[in-house]
């Protein structure tokens, strides 16, 4: 494989941390209009409690379900305080008879 000269590569490098992962991103574009792409990333393991803690199938499925529900539950939450509210006010207003 030839070498490259630095002149026919253009070359764009992006980092970013998260709180367990540090992640790379290399573009590379060659004059033939070839391009390289890489991205790496590099975690840090969990400490065991927190493994443990989502490895949890109760809390796992309780928050499934909690996500499944939660829409209905705001509905019937927002219908409760509908049918508690204060009733309109009525007119003084006399009615008409009717033909």
């Amino acid at each position: 494989m030839p070498a490259m000269e630095d002149r026919d590569v253009e070359e764009i490098r992006a980092h970013g941390q998260l709180p367990n992962a540090d992640i790379d991103i290399i573009y590379r574009r060659r004059q033939d209009e070839s391009e390289f792409i890489g991205i790496s990333i590099q975690t840090m393991p969990f400490s065991f409690d927190r493994l443990l803690a989502i490895s949890d199938p109760f809390r796992f499925w309780g928050q499934v379900m909690e996500a499944a529900w939660w829409p209905w539950l705001q509905g019937l939450r927002a219908m409760d305080r509908l049918s508690h509210s204060p009733a309109p006010p009525r007119s003084n207003r006399p009615r008409r008879a009717s033909d």
